[in-house]
């Protein structure tokens, strides 16, 4: 089992509607893709404020191969998204998890 995490940097005056991107493009996009599983989209909280707010969505996949087959297909089209809709406003970065 691998978790995907792509972590969302996004500041306040786009944060509505980086949220209805993400719900009505990017998840419909994901749930219809047979090899992602379980997907959670959570906002990272810090003990220090931080001027724009960080989010987290994790995308479950079972094989090593799942991994570069969503690298391919969907990190693509997410990075695609988010420069067309937020260019130079949101910044995100990929890591992946191996369930141990």
């Amino acid at each position: 089992m691998f978790i995907i995490n792509i972590t969302f940097c996004v500041p306040p005056e786009v944060q509505g509607a980086w949220l209805e991107c993400i719900n009505k493009m990017v998840l419909p996009l994901l749930k219809q893709t047979p090899y992602c599983g379980e997907l959670l989209l959570t906002r990272v909280l810090h003990d220090v404020p931080q001027p724009d707010h960080s989010y987290s969505l994790q995308v479950h996949v079972a094989h090593a191969t799942d991994v570069q087959k969503f690298n391919d297909e969907c990190m693509s089209e997410i990075a695609r998204t988010m420069q067309l809709a937020f260019p130079e406003k949101v910044y995100f970065f990929k890591t992946i998890l191996k369930k141990v």
